[in-house]
């Protein structure tokens, strides 16, 4: 049988349908649920639950919410919504509105969690058609190889054969949780964002639980699917080799969950189109702060932690031992700047933005060739070089935006997009060298050169002046 996309459902009744202190065990209606929207609109004008349910909504004005809502299409072929949100849309009543999160096509579970499955296949792809040249025919294990991963080019009947996207398919050594296998996923297509540099879109997500096969869509995994206008193929860098993948996946596996904030906020604003130029370049350059702030730490310190202890306590006892500067103060304001000046002084061992980012660039070949160029321009007559120019603009660049204090020293119009390609580079690079996996050089090279060609090159063009 041709493996066949599918994008939407035509429903016939909802199952189970909880509003309030009632249930609705049956509600036989029409309606179309596509995959690719979180919600759909259902008329109840001629179910036989009208009257009830224009007496529910009759004072009602927020949405029941529900765990799960089971349905039937029009082959009898069981679903499950998840994560939903019910609503009238008019009154008198006449139409009403789901809004779902996830949903599973082939079974009515309740809980997701209750699920276990011998088996995964996903087909990825994006609307250029160009994440399949990245993504070949390999086979290697992940999560301390407890799951085989096989990927291949897909081939679809669409009118006649043709390739279409790229083909995930996980196996589990034995019996696997539904939402573990399904998140082992999302995470590697994390793992191959750093070195392709955008994400696909999840055409078809299909599970097999060793009696049943079922479908799984969902919508709360947003950072998984770039726009069509952030997919570039010149991003794309090349692993050297991927032995000894597993313990690299369980590395970055430990890593995310050390600090989601950072991953999910530096993979959302990369591409994002709802953002101001400079409210992303700041965002990213707090995520290179973040990051080595959590997963480097240790070397974030100008000096350790019980010498600055011992700093903060001989300051402390002074300033309370300072009849002058106590009696300056009433009592409650005395307390009020001695815990500032403790938060303040407890801060003082810990590397400024402008170190950390020398500190990202300067940690390898690949990631000090990012700014070779500015490091070896000048740009007359400040005597500055350009890498001197793009680090005080960046540390001005996040005050500014986090601050909003006046500063004309930050990044302007089309530095923004310089500046965000190489940071974000670098993040990236960190991200891979810190897991374990290297990149050729020449990928690495050709990149930062067309980079470079492209906003040095170009006379009309602001460098960092």
């Amino acid at each position: 049988m041709d493996y066949v996309y599918l994008t939407e459902i035509q429903g016939i009744a909802l199952i189970r349908l909880a509003l309030g202190s009632e249930t609705i065990e049956r509600l036989d209606i029409d309606f179309t649920i596509n995959l690719k929207e979180r919600q759909f609109d259902f008329n109840v004008e001629k179910s036989g639950y009208i009257d009830m349910l224009d007496m529910h909504y009759l004072r009602k004005y927020d949405a029941d919410e529900a765990d799960f809502v089971y349905g039937f299409d029009v082959n009898n072929i069981p679903f499950t919504l998840y994560g939903c949100s019910i609503c009238h849309l008019n009154a008198p009543l006449k139409e009403m509105r789901i809004v779902w999160n996830g949903i599973i096509i082939g079974k009515h579970i309740s809980s997701k969690s209750d699920c276990y499955v011998i088996n995964m296949k996903c087909i990825v792809e994006d609307a250029k058609n160009q994440y399949r040249n990245s993504v070949g025919r390999s086979e290697y294990k992940i999560c301390s190889d407890m799951i085989c991963v096989k990927t291949e080019w897909s081939s679809i009947k669409d009118g006649e054969r043709k390739n279409n996207g790229a083909m995930f398919e996980l196996t589990p050594m034995s019996p696997m949780s539904f939402e573990k296998i399904k998140d082992c996923f999302f995470t590697l297509l994390e793992m191959y964002f750093m070195w392709i540099g955008y994400f696909p879109e999840i055409k078809d997500m299909r599970f097999f639980d060793g009696e049943d096969e079922f479908i799984y869509a969902e919508h709360s995994k947003g950072i998984h699917q770039s726009k069509k206008s952030a997919i570039h193929i010149e991003r794309r860098l090349f692993l050297e080799n991927m032995d000894n993948f597993s313990d690299k996946f369980d590395k970055w596996f430990s890593m995310r969950v050390e600090n989601i904030p950072v991953f999910t906020v530096f993979l959302n604003v990369l591409y994002s189109r709802d953002m101001f130029e400079e409210v992303k370049t700041s965002t990213l350059i707090q995520c290179l702060e973040g990051y080595f702030t959590t997963h480097h730490d240790k070397e974030m310190m100008i000096y350790d932690k019980k010498r600055n202890r011992l700093i903060v306590k001989t300051a402390l006892e002074a300033i309370k031992n300072s009849d002058e500067i106590k009696n300056s103060f009433d009592e409650v304001l005395f307390n009020e700047v001695i815990t500032s000046i403790e938060n303040s002084l407890g801060r003082i061992n810990k590397k400024s933005l402008r170190k950390i980012l020398l500190f990202a660039i300067e940690r390898t070949p690949l990631t000090k060739k990012i700014f070779e160029y500015e490091r070896n321009t000048d740009t007359p007559p400040h005597n500055k070089t350009l890498f001197d120019v793009f680090i005080s603009k960046a540390v001005n660049h996040r005050n500014f935006i986090s601050h909003l204090f006046k500063t004309d020293d930050y990044f302007k119009y089309d530095e923004n997009k310089l500046a965000m390609q190489k940071l974000e580079l670098l993040l990236r690079l960190s991200l891979l060298h810190d897991i374990g996996l290297e990149v050729t050089e020449k990928s690495v090279y050709d990149y930062i050169d067309l980079l470079n060609k492209r906003h040095y090159e170009q006379p009309q063009k602001p460098q960092f002046p």
